[in-house]
């Protein structure tokens, strides 16, 4: 996989605070002082961090960054400044990829999410119309996944049974607190994937969609129950009201170490428009 290396200067404590959110969001980074670094392994990606407070320290970074990039190998810098206004993006023009400005904290998860959307495309992606049928098959090989909802402070994720079907997840449910999230908050995330075994067996997917409720007297709400194996009458005579959750994925994101034997990268994402292209 894809991995970073995040880099700051030691006497820089607010570069330092913002390096290690940014480690965490990126993912598969090293975070480190520049009198840490070592040059014993390679990155796909490097990121400068410093707060323009520091005039010697700006300088210091800047005349290690070819040095940086050269010994690590590194096919994209992104240089990040944080303080009161920009001041260094010309200054690193000539070293750098892709510039950002960090202004407080909560602009820094924004960044981070940002960069971490640049950092993690693969070189090697699948055609679409491949990577289509790899997700697809995968996931009607399953039939269980967790689903996770939430509305501020009330968080739920639930292991549930699922169909999938005219390109839409389906979860039957008697109902429960995972509801009082969704039916405020329809964005929700959903996750199928094997048991681990190694690092080399990796096989796992994060679906991110929108959900909502099935009424209960529309053809949709009978077709899922059929497809379980239950008739419309047996449905009409339970004891209790069924729910039906239907997500439609706009996002997946696909995990898989075989894929590497096709000579492709093991991450894949396939992002689904009105047009379901990526």
């Amino acid at each position: 996989m894809i991995s970073s290396l995040i880099v700051y200067e030691e006497t820089d404590l607010v570069a330092k605070k913002v390096s290690k959110i940014l480690g965490c969001i990126v993912g598969n980074a090293k975070v480190c002082g520049l009198n840490e670094v070592t040059y014993d392994r390679s990155y796909r990606n490097l990121l400068v961090i410093f707060s323009n407070e520091q005039v010697d320290v700006v300088k210091r970074l800047f005349s290690v960054m070819d040095k940086l990039k050269t010994y690590h190998e590194c096919n994209k810098t992104i240089v990040i400044e944080c303080g009161g206004h920009p001041q260094y993006e010309l200054y690193f023009a000539s070293e750098m990829d892709d510039y950002y400005f960090i202004l407080n904290k909560d602009k820094t998860y924004e960044i981070a999410a940002k960069i971490r959307e640049t950092c993690s495309i693969e070189e090697k992606q699948m055609p679409e119309e491949e990577l289509k049928q790899e997700i697809y098959h995968f996931l009607k090989e399953h039939n269980t996944g967790a689903l996770a909802t939430g509305i501020n402070y009330q968080v739920r994720c639930t292991p549930i049974e699922y169909l999938f079907f005219n390109n839409c997840f389906y979860l039957i449910s008697e109902g429960g607190m995972k509801f009082s999230g969704l039916l405020r908050n329809d964005q929700v995330s959903f996750s199928v994937f094997e048991s681990y075994s190694s690092m080399n067996e990796l096989m796992g997917m994060q679906v991110s969609g929108k959900a909502s409720v099935i009424e209960r007297d529309g053809k949709e709400f009978l077709e899922v129950f059929e497809k379980r194996g239950y008739l419309a009458e047996t449905v009409e005579h339970l004891p209790i009201d069924m729910h039906i959750i239907k997500i439609v994925p706009n996002r997946y994101e696909f995990l898989c170490s075989d894929l590497k034997k096709k000579g492709y990268a093991s991450k894949q994402i396939m992002v689904v428009n009105e047009n379901h292209s990526r």
